[in-house]
């Protein structure tokens, strides 16, 4: 991977995400990799469990948990708000923005319930200050999101108010989430992010300056036709899960992804490393239904690209903080660690 390559996949221009995506990055100020991949952790969220690659050890589905960690004011609300009117109807249960985590699990056990028999939702955080408060509090609610997101099967948690909540069948949790460095580095401490927390999620760390929109107008038109062709797409298979079966082929490719893990170990990549056969699968699910690239060996590149990708970004955060981002050049400094 190149360092000219900024997150954003080689997609058919003629596929709904593409489409989307045209339609919002000049409606929005934000970076285009944050508008690109906002789009499509909506799109995983949309296909719920409808789709998976059926592993041994856990299911993969296409729900990603994406945060995003940006300068304040530098619009992070703004592309929930202009993607969101693309996903009328198409969305899972939405847990309410200010929820806790708690809140939000016993919201989602009741009614997250889906046609397959899991559970599945979407929980959007503009900013985690407002749900992740105290440090003692935060602490706990960390550990339940981890948890969350390896989709734990028949999942339950005691509660001393009200005995036990079962999450029924696997649990699908869509996630994005926006900060500032600031916020992360006075409450989720090293213990935290090299822990488990920040290398389960795929992370866009951005110094970006918002862009110049000159005419940020809704279109009503195209975002009717794009809603109408989403639900077209969702309403296909008629909800039936299709499970994904990986053919031989595909034995080198994650050969080659656990000797990058061996050869990573005792590094700040390793955890991150770990992740990134599952997050590559997540990221194709999403690419393949909806910015129709096909089930090869060869395009599954594409993917594992944007894999590590989020890695760079995580790394880079875990990195800055560690050593405070006020040094001049960590990345560099970083990537020149890496190597």
């Amino acid at each position: 991977m190149t360092d000219t390559f900024n997150g954003i996949p080689n997609l058919d221009p003629d596929s709904w995400l593409a489409k989307a995506f045209d339609y919002v990055r000049v409606r929005s100020q934000l970076p285009d990799n944050i508008i690109f991949w906002t789009l499509a952790a909506f799109c995983g969220a949309s296909l719920q469990d409808s789709i998976k690659v059926d592993w041994s050890v856990k299911p993969i589905f296409p729900n990603l948990p994406l945060l995003i960690v940006g300068e304040s004011g530098l619009g992070k609300t703004g592309a929930k708000n202009a993607v969101s009117p693309l996903f009328e109807r198409c969305l899972p249960y939405k847990s309410a923005e200010d929820s806790t985590a708690e809140a939000m699990t016993r919201d989602l056990a009741t009614f997250g319930r889906t046609r397959c028999n899991n559970t599945s939702g979407l929980w959007i955080v503009p900013e985690l200050a407002d749900v992740l408060g105290s440090k003692d509090y935060q602490q706990g609610s960390v550990a339940r999101l981890t948890r969350l997101f390896d989709n734990p099967y028949n999942y339950e948690i005691s509660r001393a108010t009200s005995g036990r909540i079962t999450l029924q069948g696997h649990c699908v949790l869509s996630w994005v989430a926006g900060t500032t460095f600031e916020w992360v580095s006075k409450h989720v401490d090293e213990a935290v992010s090299a822990g488990g927390f920040l290398p389960r999620l795929v992370v866009i760390y951005t110094k970006d300056a918002r862009k110049f929109v000159p005419n940020p107008k809704k279109d009503i038109q195209i975002i009717a036709q794009l809603n109408a062709e989403l639900i077209q797409k969702l309403n296909r298979d008629n909800f039936q899960q299709r499970v994904i079966t990986l053919e031989s082929e595909w034995e080198a490719e994650f050969r080659n992804i656990f000797d990058a893990g061996e050869r990573a170990r005792g590094t700040p990549r390793a955890p991150f490393i770990a992740r990134r056969a599952e997050n590559t699968l997540r990221i194709f699910l999403i690419l393949n239904e909806f910015g129709k690239i096909r089930w090869n060996s060869v395009e599954f590149g594409e993917a594992e690209k944007c894999a590590k990708w989020f890695e760079d970004q995580a790394v880079a955060l875990e990195f800055d903080l560690k050593f405070g981002n006020s040094v001049g050049g960590s990345r560099r400094v970083k990537a020149y660690l890496s190597q």
